[in-house]
């Protein structure tokens, strides 16, 4: 998750994300982004990626921040530990949840 900082957006930042720059930083680390959306709310951008390892991920997110100087006030990284459901799936195995809990 990223929350941009207050100040105006330079010009081409924009441009950048439209042309998922950042997207082609994360093959070159094996990693692929499965979605990255604009939202509402404490945070302003999400991205879902997936990565080897918790080293990786962050990584990518230090390199999210060096595609955008001073306009990233703050990431946040989460991990999915498991999914219940996905994509109108229900996880066959959601039932483990407990051993999660």
């Amino acid at each position: 998750m990223l929350k941009r900082t207050s100040k105006p957006l330079k010009d081409g930042t924009a441009d950048r994300i439209i042309s998922r720059r950042a997207e082609d930083v994360l093959k070159k680390l094996e990693g692929t982004i499965e979605s990255s959306a604009l939202v509402h709310g404490d945070y302003d951008w999400v991205v879902t990626f997936t990565a080897k390892d918790i080293k990786q991920a962050k990584k990518y997110s230090d390199t999210l921040i060096a595609l955008h100087p001073g306009e990233i006030e703050k990431t946040t990284l989460l991990q999915t530990m498991m999914f219940v459901k996905k994509q109108y799936i229900l996880n066959p195995e959601r039932k483990k949840l407990t051993d999660f809990l």
